[in-house]
């Protein structure tokens, strides 16, 4: 771009003007614009749902992240109404509870007992393969999203590294305090 000024002598001159970001910085090669994608697109949801299926499934269950009972963390037994009623003839002793109707008391205990240990089954599955997954995963993200805060290609690309970095700290610090791995016991 060119912009013309008068000289004190009264002559014009030509002078190139040359706009600059203070800030410029190359363009992103294309796998660098792939990993970016994958990590937003791909990693971020995944830690993130990760994440919150387990704070969920955890507050169903009451709260019993991070196991501090020692011994390997099984799934329970009563997980439907057959597996329910076999449990509950041999605890009260009466070989009928496995064929005849329940009674409204008993089939609304039937009901939260199964729902109950149906949740601490699913929280014992998804903390024993995401739940562990999510320490690689919160790793890469915190490096990439500090990555990404640094760089501040754009105001865009810096909130969105400021999102990234706020849920990144948030699932850490809960896969931290909940304790998912030693939580899974021997």
């Amino acid at each position: 771009m060119s912009d013309t000024h008068l000289t004190s002598a009264g002559a014009s001159s030509t002078v190139a003007l040359e706009y600059r970001s203070p800030r410029t910085t190359p363009p992103l090669s294309a796998v660098e614009r792939w990993a970016r994608a994958f990590l937003i697109g791909v990693l971020a949801p995944l830690m993130t749902f990760t994440c919150v299926r387990i704070e969920i499934l955890n507050a169903r269950v009451g709260g019993i992240l991070p196991r501090t009972s020692g011994g390997k963390w099984r799934a329970p037994y009563e997980r439907d109404e057959v597996r329910w009623r076999r449990l509950h003839a041999e605890i009260t002793g009466d070989p009928t509870v496995e064929t005849r109707p329940l009674t409204s008391d008993e089939a609304e205990l039937m009901r939260a007992e199964v729902e109950h240990a149906q949740a601490g089954a699913a929280l014992r599955d998804i903390v024993g393969t995401w739940g562990l997954l999510q320490y690689p995963v919160v790793l890469v993200m915190l490096i990439s999203s500090v990555g990404l805060l640094a760089e501040g290609r754009s105001r865009r690309w810096v909130t969105l590294a400021c999102v990234l970095l706020v849920a990144t700290l948030a699932c850490g610090g809960l896969m931290i305090h909940r304790a998912y791995f030693t939580s899974l016991g021997d």
